[in-house]
């Protein structure tokens, strides 16, 4: 059973992690019959973004890398887990024009409520990041570039901590101990650029262990962990500031698959069309920017080649001189 067929299995009531038994990731079906998927769960380690699903009388998830399966109406030793076993699956490659957010990944719309990325529709008006006291703005979807629930692919899994929010634990005056926080995280293509609290722009697949990225505030997010983990989906969706708030981060809607600045030139007749009342101009247009994109690009590398062998050529003729 693939992913996007999981993702389309009859829901279960959750997936958690034990407080009893650390290590124990247990699905409960909405009958409230438990079983554990797998006895080495990373404490601490986000679960909200797991795909997952009931079929027949067994629970079943996408963990990682790895699909994994128990029997509801059963507790089974690990013994008898293991003899399920997880099986790992591979995620089909994408090309570089493939720099989406998974299904799971949650949008921040104007007015602060966040929703899925494949329940977004053209009219929406989508939540801008803001710098540190000013007014929340927002920008109206014009489409997607690219929307397609069934596809399976490896994204970047970025875990952050808000520096100084709500995200850290407080300690009471009785200096009671408190469990330490469950990190933020952002599952990107790794080509898709998100903003740094400094306002650069760095590609996914380039963020690491301590740099602050931007959250939604405008304040610091400290990056904690950086991994990969397979999810079902590739959404992105195209807002006409050129930006959105995707899991409590500033993010840009560009990616390393077409020069940004261009990519937001060309696509000024899609904000035209819509500012004149045109349905869904970004799917409309969308085939003439991306030649137009290709055009410009392939231009711009031809140049640089031919620059590179005048370069060279002159080079040559130089170290044959003698003076």
């Amino acid at each position: 059973m693939l992913p996007p067929e999981i993702a389309a299995l009859p829901p279960l009531r959750r997936i958690y992690a034990s407080v009893t038994r650390p290590g124990e990731l247990r699905a409960e079906s909405t009958t409230n019959l438990t079983c554990t998927l797998v006895y080495d769960w990373p404490p601490g380690a986000p679960v909200d973004a797991i795909v997952s699903g009931m079929h027949k009388n067994k629970a079943v998830a996408v963990l990682g890398d790895r699909v994994c399966t128990c029997y509801l109406p059963f507790e089974f030793s690990s013994i008898a887990q293991k003899s399920l076993g997880c099986a790992r699956i591979a995620a089909a490659r994408a090309g570089r024009e493939k720099q989406c957010f998974p299904a799971t990944a949650r949008v921040t719309l104007a007015g602060g409520r966040r929703v899925r990325v494949d329940a977004l529709a053209l009219g929406d008006r989508l939540s801008v990041a803001s710098a540190a006291g000013e007014a929340p703005s927002s920008s109206p979807l014009l489409g997607w570039t690219h929307r397609d629930a069934l596809a399976v692919r490896q994204f970047v899994a970025i875990a952050y901590e808000l520096h100084g929010g709500a995200s850290r634990a407080n300690t009471s005056a009785a200096a009671v101990p408190q469990p330490p926080p469950f990190p933020h995280t952002l599952r990107a293509s790794p080509g898709h650029y998100l903003y740094t609290v400094a306002g650069r722009l760095i590609p996914a697949e380039e963020v690491v262990v301590g740099d602050a990225l931007a959250a939604a505030d405008g304040s610091s997010a400290l990056v904690v962990g950086v991994s990969t983990a397979l999810g079902v989906g590739l959404y992105n969706p195209h807002p006409a500031a050129g930006e959105l708030i995707v899991d409590g981060l500033r993010v840009s809607a560009y990616t390393t698959a077409f020069p940004r600045t261009l990519s937001h030139v060309a696509l000024a007749p899609v904000r035209a069309a819509a500012a004149a009342g045109v349905v869904d101009p970004l799917g409309r247009l969308w085939p003439a920017v991306v030649v137009v994109d290709q055009l410009v690009t392939g231009i711009g590398e031809w140049l640089t080649t031919a620059g590179a062998r005048v370069a060279d050529g002159m080079v040559a003729g130089l170290s044959g001189l003698s003076f």
